[in-house]
């Protein structure tokens, strides 16, 4: 394909337009994704911390209910009592709290009963995290804490990411502790990149369109545009050295219009032209005269 000035006027105007499109597009994509990344970094902290609060606050009215029966009297009546309120305890579709000690020995879980009475050092989820061991570690510390771990959920083939809350009664050295599995926080943190991620799609489709309208628009414009001001007087004078090549017509002459190269190189084709034929018409009737004789018109060109 011939690389015309109109191909090269039109590549020059829109290539810059369709780096500088593809440069911002790719920019603000980038720009989106790291603010939703963030966006859901802090969703997903703020849902956490969420839970963490309410766990916390669950765990404080089980250890309430405790007290209660602790203030009552400080004997097995009293622990036996605590520990019936605390069992039948629940929240939501399948929350409830579980007793350890520091041991740490189960002293009572509600859904687990073989654990009751059992030693729990060695008991470790799917990877090898020693969960009441680590709750026990909190509680001796701090009196209070989080802790992460797999556990297994009814109706789930494989244990399930957890957290829970624990904290001591350190009256009768318990721990009473209850927690939530968090791919319900997976599911609400998946669902809102889900969003952000449509978000970036409609986007880059926008802008992908909004590019093309512009490169389009800006091409027919620098189509039209060069072919006026430019290709099109190019393409007079390049006809008029066709027209004097093709029939010899020295009289022929194009339209000056303007004060740009094009003009200026189409009045050197006329005055190129005017003097071409000057001198042929000089040089034909010298022919002429000397045909008759007359060596006069000879003199005075050669003066």
């Amino acid at each position: 394909m011939k690389a015309t000035i109109k191909i090269k006027i039109l590549g020059l105007a829109v290539f810059p337009l369709v780096a500088a499109v593809v440069i911002s597009t790719t920019i603000s994509v980038l720009n989106m994704i790291a603010e939703g990344d963030q966006r859901v970094k802090s969703y997903r902290e703020s849902l956490v911390n969420d839970v963490k609060q309410r766990l916390k606050n669950r765990v404080e009215i089980a250890i309430h209910s405790v007290d209660k029966y602790y203030k009552e009297g400080d004997n097995e009546t009293s622990k036996q009592n605590a520990l019936e309120i605390v069992k039948h305890l629940r929240y939501g579709d399948d929350g409830y709290f579980w007793i350890n000690d520091n041991e740490p020995n189960m002293i009572m879980h509600p859904f687990s009963p073989h654990l009751d009475g059992t030693s729990l050092k060695d008991f470790k989820d799917p990877d090898g995290v020693k969960l009441f061991v680590e709750m026990a570690k909190v509680s001796k510390e701090k009196g209070e804490g989080y802790v992460d771990y797999m556990w297994p959920k009814p109706g789930v083939e494989k244990p399930q990411p957890k957290i829970s809350y624990v904290q001591a009664f350190k009256q009768w050295g318990w721990i009473v502790g209850t927690g939530v599995y968090v791919d319900e926080i997976d599911r609400l943190v998946a669902a809102e990149k889900a969003k952000i991620d449509q978000n970036v799609s409609s986007t880059i489709s926008l802008n992908v369109v909004m590019g093309i309208i512009l490169v389009l628009l800006i091409g027919v414009l620098t189509y039209f545009i060069s072919n006026k001001t430019i290709t099109k007087r190019l393409y007079d004078l390049v006809n008029g050295l066709k027209e004097v090549e093709d029939r010899a017509d020295l009289s022929r002459r194009v339209l000056v219009e303007g004060n740009d190269e094009i003009a200026e190189s189409k009045h050197a084709f006329n005055i190129l032209m005017q003097s071409i034929q000057m001198s042929i018409d000089s040089l034909n009737e010298v022919l002429a005269a000397l045909a008759k004789g007359n060596f006069t018109k000879l003199v005075t060109v050669e003066a």
